[in-house]
């Protein structure tokens, strides 16, 4: 009783980080917002697209999926979160790619045809 009565120290997962460890996390996440901020544009409809090769040429594949479409609006309110973007931009992004999913046609409510 004494030791599950005994108040917790909540430590945060980012204190047991070396500076190191945090400037390589933060370097990935801006890559990856660099990625999405891209790509995420008026060609590709506001959307990720599915994948991008870079063997040989550079080609982008346009089209995209739901998670691709679920993890691209994360990125524009990560990105937000991280100071990487202004409010203004996230909200300018995330209307845009809405507004498209909007009009996207759907099947009991899944996409049926994107991009």
């Amino acid at each position: 009783m004494h030791y599950i009565s005994k108040l917790r120290e909540e430590k945060k997962s980012i204190d047991s980080l070396s500076r190191q460890e945090i400037d390589y996390i933060k370097k990935v996440a801006k890559d990856t917002w660099n990625y999405f901020d891209e790509y995420m544009n008026k060609e590709n409809n506001y959307l990720p697209p599915d994948n991008f090769q870079e063997s040989r040429r550079e080609r982008i594949v346009h089209r995209t999926s739901s998670t691709n479409i679920g993890l691209g609006l994360m990125t524009i309110i990560s990105s937000y979160d991280l100071k990487f973007i202004t409010l203004e931009k996230a909200l300018i992004n995330l209307e845009n790619s809405i507004s498209t999913i909007e009009k996207l046609d759907k099947w009991n409510r899944t996409f049926i045809q994107l991009v």
